[in-house]
């Protein structure tokens, strides 16, 4: 019995039961693995065409930005955006993001689809 003991707490000690990773930085590489980033904004992973518009290409925004407003509403989370976008309901919106640690603005121009606004960001 003793011999069993000792053989499991080895494997406890060298298996770790629960892993837990933490990091201020995200490197965006295009792949989806289900993986929730708590943060309290939104950052710009990536983007996707519209109606052959992308905005990305037609914004000043940047991967690696973080949003922090649009029409001066806070967001929050990804569906506190979607919310707030289809709230205010303009293809036309101002959008306060950060980066580089300086606070910028920029408007972007909305999509409507399938009843909601889409901004094309990932």
């Amino acid at each position: 019995m003793k011999k069993i003991t000792s053989f499991l707490l080895l494997i406890y000690l060298f298996f770790p039961i629960s892993v837990f990773a933490y990091s201020d930085y995200i490197i965006a590489s295009g792949k989806n693995i289900g993986i929730e980033l708590k943060s309290n904004n939104i950052i710009v992973v990536g983007s996707y065409n519209i109606d052959n518009y992308n905005i990305l290409k037609e914004s000043d925004l940047r991967i690696g930005d973080k949003i922090l407003k649009i029409n001066n509403y806070a967001i929050t989370s990804a569906a506190n955006m979607q919310k707030i976008i289809n709230t205010i309901g303009n293809e036309k919106v101002t959008v306060t993001y950060k980066r580089d640690n300086t606070i910028r603005t920029t408007n972007i121009v909305l999509h409507k689809e399938e009843g909601e606004y889409k901004t094309g960001l990932y």
